[in-house]
């Protein structure tokens, strides 16, 4: 049952059951064939990572996904030169590739394309980390799943935006391809 406490409680010793992780936002309404996927980023610097993960991702042809971080109440970076990203990813019956740039308009998220059939879904867990504040937002990635042929598929990456400044919004976007998704969780970790 739920308890309903009528007036602030101070409590001195230590309690249980209080989660240092927020949901901050959460959709199982599913995106297909769209052009790109937004998202908004927490502003609160409370948070030491916002994490989101994107599921039952498809393309509508086999593409590259990429990201794209918009300033707090402006507008996205797409200029080339916004950021550095490095990214490795191995697929069944490949050797490890990857790649990755110090000056770029967009953030790559993996190698060897998405998934274009129904079992094909892949699932991307994005790590931000200063998203809030004015330092540099920093990413961190992974990608489980299948490649656009259908192979299984892992990738791992990193990027930073190179300027210091805040971030509010993402945009998830398919090189010459639409992008569908089952849906997102979007979580916020406390610093205490």
């Amino acid at each position: 049952g739920n308890i309903t406490i009528p007036k602030n409680v101070t409590f001195t010793g230590t309690t249980t059951g209080a989660s240092p992780i927020d949901i901050i936002a959460n959709s199982t309404t599913a995106v297909s064939g769209a052009s790109n996927i937004e998202i908004d980023l927490s502003t609160d610097t409370n948070y030491i990572m916002q994490q989101i993960v994107l599921f039952d991702v498809l393309a509508s042809q086999d593409a590259d996904m990429y990201l794209n971080l918009r300033t707090t109440g402006g507008s996205f970076r797409t200029s080339s030169n916004e950021y550095e990203w490095v990214l490795m990813e191995r697929k069944n019956g490949v050797d490890t590739n990857g790649t990755g740039s110090n000056g770029d308009s967009k953030i790559r998220l993996n190698w060897y394309g998405v998934g274009t059939t129904s079992d094909e879904k892949c699932i991307f867990t994005l790590n931000f980390f200063h998203a809030g504040s004015t330092n540099r937002t920093t990413v961190g990635w992974n990608r489980i799943g299948n490649g656009g042929d259908g192979h299984p598929a892992v990738t791992e990456g990193s990027a930073k935006v190179i300027v210091d400044e805040s971030h509010d919004r993402i945009r998830l976007s398919l090189a010459s391809a639409n992008i569908s998704a089952g849906g997102y969780v979007h979580y916020g970790y406390k610093r205490t």
